[in-house]
């Protein structure tokens, strides 16, 4: 299953063009809406459908992204929020988001 955190389906179905990952963390922005970007962990080499007018960001580290994630948000560790973080797996750092919300004082997502 591949994670889109913040793509929805209707956004990718008009004027598609192709991206491919070179690094395993991608993020693409410059998309419309009230999120304005969308993230997740793939195989290096995935092709992702969207529109030619959004920008792909790839990031060596789950790290990496992070901090360009949160410089978008405006928010320091935003990314690294239970809901926000990318699931493992996909996500190659292997973490618990049970035990995430465990520790934290978020009500878990259904």
């Amino acid at each position: 299953m591949e994670v889109l955190v913040g793509l929805s389906q209707e956004l990718l179905s008009h004027n598609m063009s192709h991206f491919t990952t070179t690094k395993p963390y991608w993020c693409l922005t410059n998309m419309p809406g009230p999120v304005g970007f969308a993230y997740s962990c793939d195989d290096v080499g995935t092709e992702l459908e969207c529109s030619p007018t959004y920008t792909l960001n790839n990031f060596d580290t789950e790290g990496e992204l992070a901090t360009f994630v949160d410089s978008i948000k405006g928010i320091p560790g935003w990314y690294y929020e239970c809901n926000n973080r990318i699931q493992y797996p996909p996500n190659l750092v292997e973490w618990d988001y049970n035990a995430c919300v465990e520790n934290s004082l978020l009500i878990p997502e259904e």
